[in-house]
């Protein structure tokens, strides 16, 4: 987001991992993301700093709304690491080769703590984030519409790729719950 600015950007250590603690963080720099949501801004911005290909997203040209989306719907959000696939498929079988439940890994024995959160609340531990493509705006806007070459209309994920592939999975079996949260981004 915002082309991760260097002046605000967290400490890492030598592995490459965010080192600074966000409640550490956020305090200092959330005067730059003024429209942003907290758990926004703690799962994209500070978790992901300087890795989103999503990076390009200017902050201030969007409004960020906080909903409880039906899980019915999310084989409609595209999601970039399966190709923008419409019915989300391709995510939805990597949910299930993830949860263990598939039959080329059932070695699996330990779930992964996401999983088991997910199989135990039956939804997203924080909001999946999604950027509505809905009007095309990404083809048509000047300051953007380079850098989104290649972005589909329709609802985009942005953060959240494996909740989004569990989900997809444990809705399929009937083990997530009817609404789920998510962050939607809307051109302001």
């Amino acid at each position: 987001m915002d082309n991760y600015p260097n002046e605000l950007a967290p400490e890492f250590d030598e592995c490459g991992a965010v080192k600074t603690p966000f409640h550490e963080w956020w305090p200092n720099v959330k005067h730059a993301f003024q429209n942003v949501p907290e758990t926004v801004a703690e799962n994209w911005l500070h978790r992901h700093w300087g890795q989103s290909p999503f990076s390009w997203i200017p902050s201030q040209s969007y409004a960020f709304s906080m909903e409880e989306f039906p899980s019915n719907n999310l084989p409609d959000v595209l999601n970039r690491m399966h190709d923008y696939e419409e019915g989300s498929q391709k995510a939805l079988d990597q949910g299930k080769f993830i949860c263990g439940d598939h039959p080329v890994r059932p070695w699996r024995h330990e779930p992964l703590w996401l999983v088991q959160y997910m199989r135990d609340h039956h939804s997203f531990p924080s909001p999946i984030i999604v950027l509505d493509n809905s009007d095309n705006h990404l083809a048509t806007t000047a300051e953007i519409s380079e850098v989104a070459n290649g972005c589909p209309i329709g609802l985009i994920l942005i953060e959240g790729h494996r909740r989004h592939q569990i989900g997809l999975y444990l809705h399929s079996i009937s083990q997530l719950q009817d609404q789920v949260s998510i962050c939607r981004l809307k051109p302001v």
